[in-house]
């Protein structure tokens, strides 16, 4: 009978040894449980997650809460643990410290490491990409033609497309240009009257615009002495994007929303301007962050908002040099002079190519967890060397 009771009081013991070493590492558990659950909530919030207290020193109280829960608890049971240490065979030491760091390192590594050094410094990296698409109808830009020259007066005679059929050029009123010296007119692709003009893939060379213009100059009034040549200023831009003289004026954006380039006005020059197109897409923002306090103060904050817009480069072909206009036969302040000049530049795009830049976050929640998962798993196949599973 005495044999009995020292069986059964021995497996008694055993069994509350057991229970006190599951005790402990279920609360392991538990803390790994709590801080992937942190550690999702924070994934999916990186975008939000812009301080340090959230970063690192929410889940650092947290942690420290739970292990400090956990060793009151070893502290209260160490006896039994130590004598439980120490009854072991080595092949059960090594699981409980591969069950251990199987809990722990991933949650230290991944929490206070990996995710504010290098995931939260890759989601503030902005990465671009570039693509080059080809597209069926590409848009020609919407042009600005500014007349700067007190002694040059500008009247549009005629806008017409390749085709021959008319298309529509407006003088600007005080209200699009407030009051500025000088005369605008506006050509925008999507505002005409027979349709929005475009250039087939299959024919882009002969799908261009003319404007026919009748200028009349006066060299006595106001000439800008030291230039070489009589030019005005063409502006391309985005056809859905609304004008803003102050943009046009100050070179606003990045890209540039405007392109501009002073054009050679002579006598009897030929000129073509040849557009290449190019869109802009930064879902980031970071364009429109970096913009500095001069920009934001002589720019309009509608334009500088934008992260979405299509801006143009071109370059000037002149065919047909042709004479100044100083003194020439259409100088009215000139003995020579017999009629009004003309001149008519024709607008074409290079290609229906569309160069695309666009940016993006250098992570974001899925690559984070997928990453995680592979220090997880890293970490489990380390520890499987130390006999996690070997009982």
């Amino acid at each position: 009978m005495a044999d009995r009771l020292r069986l059964k009081s021995g497996r008694l013991s055993d069994h509350a040894k057991h229970l006190r070493r599951q005790r402990v590492f279920l609360y392991l558990a538990l803390t790994a449980a709590i801080m992937v659950t942190v550690n999702i909530v924070q994934a999916f919030l990186i975008d939000q997650i812009n301080n340090f207290a959230w970063i690192t020193m929410f889940p650092l109280v947290v942690f420290l809460a739970m292990i400090l829960g956990i060793l009151i608890n070893a502290v209260l049971s160490r006896k039994e643990l130590l004598k439980g240490w120490s009854d072991a065979e080595g092949s059960a030491r090594a699981a409980w410290i591969g069950i251990v760091l199987s809990i722990l390192l991933p949650v230290v590594i991944c929490e206070f490491f990996y995710l504010p050094f290098i995931a939260i410094r890759a989601w503030h990296t902005v990465e671009w990409k570039t693509s080059l698409e080809a597209h069926d109808h590409a848009l020609f830009p919407a042009v600005i033609i500014n007349n700067y020259r007190t002694e040059m007066n500008m009247s549009m005679n005629r806008c017409f497309r390749a085709d021959g059929t008319d298309c529509k050029v407006s003088p600007m009123t005080s209200s699009q240009v407030g009051d500025v010296a000088g005369q605008y007119f506006t050509f925008n692709p999507v505002d005409q009257d027979n349709g929005s003009l475009t250039a087939d893939a299959d024919a882009i060379k002969h799908s261009d615009f003319s404007l026919s213009t009748c200028v009349k100059y006066n060299s006595s009034h106001g000439k800008l002495s030291g230039l070489p040549f009589t030019g005005i200023q063409i502006g391309l831009y985005d056809p859905y994007l609304p004008f803003h003289y102050a943009d046009f004026f100050n070179w606003c954006g990045n890209p540039q929303f405007y392109f501009q380039m002073t054009v050679p006005i002579t006598d009897g020059a030929l000129v073509s301007v040849t557009a290449d197109t190019f869109v802009l897409s930064d879902p980031v923002g970071a364009l429109a962050r970096s913009q500095g306090p001069l920009a934001t103060a002589l720019c309009s904050q509608d334009v500088l908002r934008l992260t979405n817009y299509t801006y143009y480069s071109a370059r000037v072909e002149t065919d047909t040099v042709g004479d100044n206009l100083v003194n020439s036969s259409c100088d009215l302040s000139s003995a020579a002079y017999t009629r009004p000049c003309a001149f008519n530049p024709v607008f074409f795009l290079s290609s229906s190519l569309v160069t695309t830049q666009t940016s993006s976050r250098g992570t974001n929640t899925l690559k984070v967890l997928i990453e995680e998962s592979g220090i997880v798993g890293g970490i489990l196949f380390f520890t499987w060397f130390l006999g996690i599973f070997v009982v």
